[in-house]
């Protein structure tokens, strides 16, 4: 994104990426990744690319990978956040090679936020 004044543009690169994302989180998912860009200060092309490299984690079925559901089907599947942010926080930790300020970036959160997740809490 190239900033103007009072608005950011998008570059030819970014509108590519917005157009291959395939959007599983739909606009609400849009438009985080669009606040992410602006408030990291990243490029939308590197946020795109991120946050796909973080939907496979949830793509794969628990059968599949041993991992529980992010999504429940079923009131088997319902966990208590703090253990889904904890349990996202430390795989996004393992994927960023156990770089705290990569995660916490990635992630669009504080690194004390992220140590809190981490924790539990």
């Amino acid at each position: 994104m190239t900033e103007g004044r009072d608005t950011k543009e998008l570059r030819p690169e970014d509108i590519r990426h917005l157009r291959s994302y395939d959007w599983p989180g739909n606009v609400r998912q849009l438009i985080k990744v669009l606040k992410r860009s602006v408030y990291l200060d990243l490029p939308l092309s590197e946020v795109i690319d991120r946050e796909r490299e973080l939907g496979a984690l949830v793509a794969v079925e628990p059968e599949e990978s041993g991992h529980q559901r992010l999504w429940p089907l079923t009131t088997r599947d319902i966990r208590p956040m703090r253990e889904i942010r904890r349990d996202h926080a430390s795989r996004a930790l393992e994927v960023n090679g156990g770089n705290y300020t990569a995660t916490a970036r990635s992630l669009g959160l504080a690194i004390n936020t992220l140590k809190a997740y981490l924790a539990g809490k």
